[in-house]
């Protein structure tokens, strides 16, 4: 009897299994088909939104050609920015086309893009983790290589950072090719200080390389030291941003040539990297002032609830008002409002 019992569960055992992988494979293939035509759905969404954008290029050049009143201008070309501004969003959700020629040759031809919006965020705090732990280790490891006078060490160090710098641009490379706004000065700055830690490493050790090696080390310990400070600090901003709901869904030598020209290459390329520097950084700032100029003239000279998607975002201290009864100078003393995709923060207008 008991052997019956036992044949006939397992008879029910087997049976039921076989039922379950026929329905899980049903459940596959029904995933496949979905993937192949969200794929394709990629691709059409990607084209219509390019036209959308060029249309909306040609609409902003014909309403300034037009005989509109300025008033009313003002009102449709904030309109046609608006649009451009939404389907630049959308477009960040889609999968990239082109990598670039660097990725493309580091990697091949496949897609870095990462379409789930939490990943794209998590993959950029661990690109700003990977800078501070780095930048840490170069901090602690230049004063031990300025004492300790071996050239294994300096060839270590120098080692490192021609790793750190090319896996520091392969990282943002990556990272545009999702969405990010890494202007593409700061990874021209990483390529060239890969060539400036390559050269130094194959400097020979010589009276020429061992009374530049001083400076050159107290240099590195300073930037590791500053680009600490400033991996803090940015870590702080994206903390703050993303709290505030403003954080978006996320760089040889020759054996015939003679004397000390690597001296001469470093000054030409240190020289390059600063003056960048400056001009990138006073751009920067610019580009801010006047933004936050121009939104504070736009929040006054229209009012924004006109706007169906428009949603404001009261503080508890502000929870008794009505969003139709906040007028312009009480929404900037609010602090932020959401508009369609995107939250905006007037607290520096206050």
């Amino acid at each position: 009897m008991d052997l019956q019992i036992s044949v006939s569960d397992c008879r029910t055992a087997l049976s039921n299994f076989q039922s379950r992988v026929s329905d899980f494979e049903i459940s596959f293939k029904d995933h496949l088909s979905m993937r192949t035509s969200v794929g394709q759905f990629q691709v059409s969404a990607r084209k219509t939104l390019t036209h959308l954008l060029h249309e909306v290029s040609e609409l902003k050049k014909i309403t300034k050609l037009s005989i509109l009143d300025e008033e009313e201008c003002k009102k449709e070309l904030s309109k046609l920015n608006n649009y451009e501004m939404r389907f630049d969003e959308m477009l960040s959700h889609l999968p990239c086309e082109n990598n670039g020629i660097y990725l493309n040759i580091i990697l091949g031809n496949i897609s870095v893009s990462i379409l789930n919006r939490m990943q794209r965020i998590r993959y950029k705090e661990e690109y700003e983790k990977f800078k501070l732990r780095v930048n840490l280790i170069l901090f602690v490891f230049a004063p031990i290589v300025y004492f300790v006078h071996l050239r294994v060490l300096d060839a270590a160090y120098n080692f490192f950072l021609v790793w750190y710098y090319c896996t520091l641009t392969i990282r943002e490379s990556i990272l545009r090719c999702n969405g990010s706004r890494i202007k593409g000065w700061w990874l021209f700055h990483h390529y060239a200080s890969a060539v400036l830690s390559g050269i130094m490493l194959t400097w020979p050790d010589g009276e020429c390389y061992q009374n530049s090696r001083k400076q050159i080390l107290l240099f590195s310990f300073y930037i590791s030291f500053v680009t600490f400070l400033q991996c803090q600090y940015q870590r702080g901003c994206l903390y703050r941003l993303k709290a505030l709901g403003r954080r978006h869904s996320m760089d040889i030598t020759k054996d015939f040539i003679r004397g000390c020209f690597e001296v001469s290459v470093l000054a030409l390329v240190f020289l390059l990297m600063a003056t960048g520097n400056t001009l990138t950084t006073a751009e920067v700032c610019f580009h801010k002032v006047r933004h936050r100029l121009g939104v504070r003239d736009r929040l006054r000279s229209f009012d924004c609830f006109a706007y169906t998607d428009c949603e404001v975002e009261c503080p508890d201290d502000w929870s008794e008002l009505k969003p139709k009864t906040v007028t312009t100078e009480q929404m900037i003393n609010l602090g932020s409002f959401n508009v369609g995709f995107y939250s905006i923060d007037l607290t520096h207008f206050k």
